[in-house]
This record gives C-alpha cells, structure tokens and sequence, in this order.
C-alpha cells in the first residue's frame, strides 16, 4: 500500500471519475479481502479511510458536474427544437441518402403535409423532378456542404410553386450529421416580378412603336434610356444612346441654359420649341414634351420629342400664303372681304369692304356682325346659322343676299363663307361679298331681252303655224286635184304633165315638213314616240317607194336585211322612217350611174339590254369633198353651194336626220371620197317586243262587218280641199255626206248616224275643236258621242296633234296628204268602234 501512495492516486483521479472508481474497486479488492482484520494497523485503517473519503468527493463532484452537462444539453437540445419548431421558414432535415426525417410546421403548411407524410415522401417527392435548376442545386451542396437558389417544389395538391430554398449542414436532435432544407414561398414574388417585367416590356413596347422620340435622362442629363424612334432622330444607332447627354444634339440650347432650364425639378413639365442636331450635323426642328419623375431616391427627366421640320415648313408657307391672301384681299376691289370670330366680332375688313358698306377698317373692328351689315329681321337667323355651322358642322350656303350699309341703304350682294381653324384651335369665319347691283339690273335687262325673245319665238310659231296652215290648205287642193287627175285613165303626155306636177307639189310639202320638224327640234319639242312596228314592213314600205325612184334614174338598189334581227320592236317608226327616207333619197338624188345599197344589219347589245341596229346607206354618186363634210349637216346648206347646182333642194334632210339620231340616242358617221360616193351608217337603239298578234282579218274597203257601206261626214269649209277629200273617200267605197262648217257638223250629228267624221280645225261659224267637243259632251247624243273624230287640218307644228287629241279627237291627219294616208287613217279610225245606228 505504500507503494501506490498517493500518485498512484492522483493519476488515478486524473484519469477521470470511472478511473476513480476502477481504482477504489481495485484497491479494496486486491487488498483488503487478503489481509487479515488483525494485521491491519490503525495507520492503515485511517489512510484507507482517508482514500475512501476523498475517492467519495472526487466521485461526487464528478456526478454533479455530469449532471450539469446533461442539463446544459437539455436546455440546448430544447432551445433548437423550439427554435427548429416556431421559425417562419419551412424547415426539413434530411440525410445525403435522401431521407427526411423532420419538419416544421410551416414545412407542413407550405407542402400541405403532416410531418410524417413528408417523412414518408423523402427528399424525391417534395421537389419538381423537371426543375433544370436542381441538379445544380445538389452539385453546389456536394462540392461546399451548403448551397443557395430558387427551385420548384410540388404541393400535395400537385400545383407546383418557387421557392428559395438554403442547404445547409447541421446535426440532428441526436448529434447526428445531417444537412437542412430551409424554404421560403417566392410565388406572389415571382408573379409580382413577372407582372413588373410585362409592365416594363409593355411600356417598352409602346416606346418602340411610338412615332415620337422618347427619352428617359438623368439629373445630370444623360439618357439613360431611348427608343429606336428617337435614336433614328438624332441618327445614332440605338445602342450608343446612352453615351449621350442633352447637349451632345441641343442646337439651339447651351449647356448652361439647358441646366438652369430644369433647375427646379419639382416643376418640370412643359412643352417647348427647339433644335436638335443629328450626328451628321445637320439640325431639324423639334417640340419637346419635359416632365420630372421620382423613382425612389432617383430624378429622372422624361421627354417626348417630335421632328417638326416638315410642320414649321408648312406653318412658314401657310404664313407666307395667308400674307399673300391678305396683300391679295387688300388690293381686290371688287370683293369685299370681312372676317369674324366666333363670337362674330370683326377681324379682318378690306378696303372693298369700307367701299361696299361705307365702314371704314377702324369703324368696323371689333363691331358685331349682325349689328354692323346685316337688317334687323335677319340678324336672328343669322346669328343661328353661324352656331349651327360652328357647332354642329352645317355649313352656311351661299347666296344672294340684301345687306346694310352705313347710310341706312340697302345693297344686294353674293355672299359666300369659309370656315377654318387657326393655329389656337379656334374659328374664324370669312365672308366674301361681291356687289350685285349691277348685276341686278343687267338681270333686269336680261329679263325684258328674254320676255321680248320668247315673244319673238312665239311670234315665229304662231307665223310659221299660219303660214303652213295657209300653204298647205291651198297645197292640198291642188296636190289632191292631181292625184284625183292621175285616177282619170289621162293619154301620156297629161300623165307627164301630171307626174311633173305631183312631183313639184310633194316638194313642196316635203319642203313644209322640214322646215316646221327643224323648228320643233330646235324648240326642243319634236315628239318621240316609242312603241311597237313591225320592222320588215318599215323596210318593205321603204323598198316600194325608192325601187320606183331608182328605176326611174337607171340605178341600181339593193335592200338587205341580217338576220336575227327581231321581227318587231319598240322605238319611233315615224322617225325611223324620217331617217331612212332622207338618207336613201339623198343617196339616189346625188347619184348619176352605179346605184344605192341600204342594209341594216345587228349589233351587240347595249349595257342596258337594248337591241341595236346599224343602218348604212351607199351610194356610188359625186361624194363629198373633205373640207366640206362638216357643212352637209348645217341647215340649209350643201356641200355645192354655187348658184349653179345640180340637185334641188334646201339643205335641210340631213340636218333633220342628224338631230332625229341624237333625239333617238342614236349615232351618225359619214364616209366619203370625192368622185367615188359616199356612205352614211346610223346606229339605232329600240326595245325588245313581243311578237303582237296577228291582226283581225278586216271587211272590205267602205263595207262594215254587216256588208252595209260605211257613212263618213266630212267637214271642211274650203270647197277644193272638200271636193278632193269627198271624191277620194267616194272612191274607197263610203257614203260621203258634207258639212261647211262646225255648227253643220253638229246638226248633221244630231239629224244622222255615221260611223266616222273627218273634221277640219279652222272653219267660220265654229271651229272643228268646238264642234268636237259640243259632240263629246251632248248627253241627248247617247251612244253617238263615241263616234270616232278624224282631226284633218293644215296645222302641222309641234303640239298640234296631242292638242286635238286631248280635246276629244280619235285620229290625226296633215294636209296635204296622200290618199292613200287618208284611207289609212279612216280605216284605223272605223276598226276602233263599231258601227252606230
């Protein structure tokens, strides 16, 4: 025992308490059983008590600090967990093989997990396998032991979600190494940031695509931003932008000028005119829009600028028109200029002006429209129309107008009006006055020369009217005396004599006809009218009557017709006629030898669905010199104009056919060679017709339907011209009985029964107009009022005939006439009614 004494002991108590303890067992075991309690001195017994006692210390003060230890680490492990527990951040514990095996709450509320579901999910099933970010993620935290970024995560819904997530390397509750996910929800984050940068590309868009220079600069005036637009501007490519400062392109501004100009921040905003310089050193005119902005602790000027080049050329040529306007309105004299605002106060009055109303330019500024020029009873609506015209856009027509002058006196004037905006936006009305008094009383004159002009013109009708009634009445007698003639079996040499003069009587009226249908045409009151015919008996009427002619001169003539053209259409036989007629005689009486081809053959049809008919007339006569072409369609005029012609004639057919043409939307061309003949083609346009039926088979001339010879009354109160109609209707086969006068007629009428009456116009007692219509009108006259009334006159002008017509009568037919018009007529007439009586 001595020899372990004390240091064995002290190293012993070194070594810690389980030493301590090892020992003691040790010491009591090894020497205490083997001695005997009688050899064991008190010297012994009270250094083992001594041992005993101090081995008891030194154990109890281990157990206390021991248990100190284990309460420190208790207090720790639990100020981690509450800390681990209570953070605001998702926390997970996790291993490197991919477990978890703890978690917080808001772990919990940020997967929608209990702490146990993300146990059993691991590491794998809390984040977005898809995530690109994550495999980068894990590399950071391999080769550092911790790792920060933002990675996707899913939900237990399955929606994914941002987070910003920290590794880090920690130990467990236990001590154990493991690593912690720290996580935090960066959604409502990213889609501020999202919606932000969609914001800021939006508004980047609209600067882009804006028309305007836009510039974003700094306090110290650099740009820190611009769009293409404004770049383009300067001519600077977009990138080198924001190496520039204002006055790097500021022409008109020096730098100083330009820092004292936005000076006071807070107060910048304003428009302004100045000039920029491009890189090229050339300088445009530009309007820059200024305006301060604060984006946290940053001033930042935003500008919009606008090249105004072509604008202020524009502004300075409009300023340099209105200064010619004006010199111009200065100087006119005789258009009085005056202009108003819109509250209708004197702008602007020119010297025509002060000579027109009697104000002079520092009289009438200033004053009001309506108190100034215009008479009391206008001035209301006058005030009224220039509102409308200011306010809703009615413009003020313009018009003749009775004005004010200073004096009291009124004068008539043509007043017209603009209305314009100026520069400011407002308006300002101009009138422009022209002095009608001498107008006035030219129209005055112009008047009496038109009143005495249409009683001249009707002073022309009404002789032109008497004097073919006056010719044709005696004409008649005589032309119908010869055809009666003509009718009496004469020996050769009277029927020369007669032929020679029927010929001269038909020339004569043909002459007639002319002369009245030019005065129609050129009154404009030729009548058209359109209806149906049959078209080859227009053509077979033709052939008839010019076969004879062309005999009778050794010609040639050839009639030829296309086919395909309808058998009837609807257009002015009449006129047709006149046409055709005038062409084929002219062409036989201008042609020696050769002969004369018509033909009429189809053309297209017209846009509106109109059949169209070409008709040529050649001949192989004399033809027309070119220089004199245009002559043949003057009236009375030939291309031979010398005394010694010879054709006869007075110039008038062609001219009539001319107009007839134009009247019947038709066309007319002529083409001729001098000595070789000439060809005049005329294009017709007629309407499309049913084919009419076939007409009633009629009775035999002078016989009705019963056999019973027909009774026409025939009034007439000159005695020729009733001899020769009498002798010719006696000839047809009628019943002739005879009235000198309309009065006669009537009694006749009332005495007898007829089936038609040819009724002369003019005649003494009463007029075949008032006979007519006491007829038309005779109630005691029952059935016999219908009796057809045949119109037979010598007035032949333009109106004539809708007159007698309206007044009661059937038919019409002009002296002198053919017999063979007559019985037309007559028969027309009798086939409309049936036999009275």
């Amino acid at each position: 025992m001595g020899k372990l004494n004390i240091r064995w002991l002290v190293a012993a108590y070194a070594g810690g308490s389980l030493t301590w303890i090892v020992a003691t067992d040790l010491l009591i075991g090894r020497y205490l059983p083997s001695v005997p309690a009688h050899l064991l001195t008190v010297k012994d017994a009270s250094f083992l008590f001594l041992a005993s006692g101090l081995l008891l210390g030194l154990l109890t003060r281990q157990a206390r600090q021991r248990e100190r230890q284990d309460r420190a680490l208790r207090e720790s492990e639990s100020r981690y967990r509450s800390l681990f527990m209570g953070s605001l951040d998702a926390l997970v514990l996790a291993s490197d093989d991919g477990r978890c095996f703890c978690a917080n709450p808001a772990a919990e509320a940020l997967f929608g997990l209990t702490e146990a579901e993300i146990v059993q999910a691991g590491r794998a099933g809390l984040f977005d396998p898809d995530d690109p970010r994550l495999p980068r993620l894990w590399q950071s935290r391999a080769a550092t032991g911790q790792a920060r970024g933002e990675v996707r995560f899913r939900r237990k819904t399955g929606e994914l979600f941002e987070a910003e997530v920290s590794v880090s390397a920690c130990e467990d509750f236990h001590g154990q190494p493991c690593f912690c996910l720290a996580l935090r929800d960066i959604s409502a984050r990213k889609h501020t940031e999202e919606a932000l940068q969609k914001e800021i590309q939006r508004r980047r868009a609209l600067m882009e695509v804006s028309n305007d220079g836009i510039a974003i600069f700094s306090q110290d005036h650099r740009i820190l931003e611009a769009n293409r637009r404004f770049a383009a501007m300067l001519g600077y490519p977009p990138e080198a932008m924001t190496s520039l400062s204002s006055w790097d392109f500021e022409a008109a501004l020096t730098e100083d000028q330009i820092r004292s100009a936005f000076r006071d921040f807070t107060h910048i905003n304003q428009t302004f005119e100045t000039r920029h310089r491009r890189r090229d050193g050339t300088v445009y005119d530009a309007e820059v829009s200024a305006s301060g902005a604060r984006i946290g602790d940053e001033r930042l000027i935003i500008t919009i600028c606008r090249d105004i080049t072509d604008r202020k050329r524009t502004e300075e040529r409009l300023r340099q028109s209105e200064e010619r306007f004006r010199s111009l309105f200065d100087n006119v004299e005789t258009v009085a200029v005056q202009g108003y605002d819109r509250d209708r106060n004197v702008l602007y009055w020119n010297p025509a002006s002060e000579a027109l109303y009697g104000y002079s330019r520092e009289e009438a500024l200033g004053q009001k429209l309506e108190t100034l020029i215009i008479p009391p009873a206008m001035r209301p609506y006058v005030v009224e129309d220039i509102r409308r015209w200011i306010e809703e856009g009615r413009p003020i027509p313009a018009g003749e107008l009775r004005l004010s002058r200073q004096d009291g006196s009124e004068v008539p004037v043509f007043s017209s009006h603009v209305l314009q905006q100026t520069g400011s936006g407002d308006c300002e009305l101009f009138c422009l006055d022209i002095d009608l008094t001498e107008t006035e009383a030219m129209r005055k004159e112009l008047i009496a020369s038109k009143d005495a002009a249409v009683a001249a013109n009707r002073a022309k009708t009404e002789f032109l009217a008497n004097m073919s009634h006056e010719i044709r009445t005696p004409l008649n007698g005589i032309y119908g005396m010869l055809q009666l003639l003509a009718t009496t079996s004469p020996d050769d040499e009277q029927q020369e004599y007669v032929t020679a003069a029927l010929k001269s009587a038909k020339r004569l009226s043909s002459l007639l006809s002319d002369i009245l249908d030019l005065s129609k045409i050129e009154a404009n009151k030729l009548d058209i009218c359109r209806k149906a015919f049959p078209f080859q008996e227009l053509v077979q009427s033709l052939k008839d009557i010019f076969v004879l002619s062309a005999r009778e001169k050794a010609l040639r003539i050839k009639f030829s017709v296309e086919d395909g053209i309808p058998g009837h259409l609807v257009g002015d036989e009449i006129r047709v006629r006149q046409i055709l007629f005038n062409l084929i005689g002219n062409a036989i009486k201008f042609t020696e030898t050769g002969g004369v081809a018509v033909k009429a053959c189809l053309l297209p049809e017209s846009a509106d669905g109109r059949v169209r008919i070409l008709f040529s007339v050649k001949d192989t006569g004399i033809g027309i010199r070119e220089d004199k072409v245009h002559y043949v369609f003057e009236p009375f005029a030939q291309a031979d104009g010398s005394y010694i012609r010879e054709q006869q004639g007075a110039g008038l057919g062609l001219t009539i056919v001319k107009r007839v043409v134009e009247m019947l939307d038709g066309i007319l061309c002529i083409d001729s060679k001098f000595g070789s003949g000439t060809t005049i083609s005329v294009a017709l346009p007629f309407d499309h017709c049913r084919e009419p039926a076939g007409p009633e088979a009629a009775a035999p001339a002078g016989l009705d339907r019963t056999g019973k010879r027909r009774r026409i009354l025939l009034v007439e109160d000159e005695e020729t011209n009733r001899d020769v109609a009498r002798r010719m209707l006696e000839k047809f086969g009628w019943d002739v009985t005879v009235a000198a006068d309309g009065q006669a007629a009537v009694e006749q009428v009332f005495a007898n029964h007829f089936d038609c009456i040819l009724m002369d116009i003019q005649m003494p007692v009463m007029d075949g107009v008032a006979a007519t219509r006491l007829i038309r009108t005779a109630v005691p006259l029952g059935e016999k009022r219908a009796i057809p009334i045949i119109a037979m006159t010598a007035y032949a002008m333009s109106g004539d005939r809708e007159k007698f017509l309206a007044c009661g009568m059937d038919e019409y037919i002009s002296k002198p006439f053919e017999h063979t018009d007559l019985r037309a007529v007559v028969e027309k007439a009798l086939a409309r009614r049936p036999r009275l009586g």
